[in-house]
């Protein structure tokens, strides 16, 4: 009871000017380390969570870990191990199945590129093929044309030389 009736007692100290800066730096000393200490305290406070929020999956640690803790806890950690290893087999089904997708549409363009190429390759050789049959005809012609003027050049030939004997005799 008598510490509830304390008197607070107000002293009145004055300070030569000089010394202001050393209680400056004082003060400051003092804030600085009860801020530490209430720093201190808070993180205390903290780590005596079970689990940090930051990551499920962490047991706690071994000062405070019993056994019935460890049981209770389990399962949610099964599941929780559970559930991340769906997830990453979900995420890598998702990209398996989409760069499937991707190779079938550049196949799919190779494909449609090869039956363009095709098309144009057998348009030429039927072209190709056209034009020489024509070149053959027209050899053939020109074959045909070289002999027939060979004949008639003999056949001048031949009148030329009979002209010729017949004039000598």
């Amino acid at each position: 009871d008598e510490l509830k009736f304390q008197i607070p007692v107000v002293v009145t100290v004055s300070i030569p000017p000089t010394r202001n800066r050393e209680l400056w730096w004082i003060a400051a000393v003092w804030a600085v380390l009860v801020g530490l200490i209430i720093f201190n305290a808070t993180r205390r406070k903290q780590s005596g969570a079970l689990v940090p929020a930051q990551n499920v999956l962490l047991l706690p640690s071994r000062e405070s870990r019993d056994e019935t803790l460890q049981t209770r806890l389990m399962p949610h950690l099964a599941r929780g191990l559970m559930n991340r290893f769906v997830r990453a087999l979900i995420s890598q089904r998702a990209e398996l199945i989409q760069t499937s997708e991707t190779g079938t549409e550049q196949l799919n363009e190779l494909e449609n590129q090869l039956e363009k190429i095709t098309t144009r390759l057998q348009t030429r050789q039927s072209v190709y093929e056209r034009r020489i049959a024509e070149l053959e005809k027209e050899l053939a012609a020109a074959e045909e044309e070289n002999r027939e003027l060979i004949r008639a050049k003999l056949h001048e030939t031949r009148q030329n030389l009979e002209r010729a004997r017949a004039q000598r005799q």
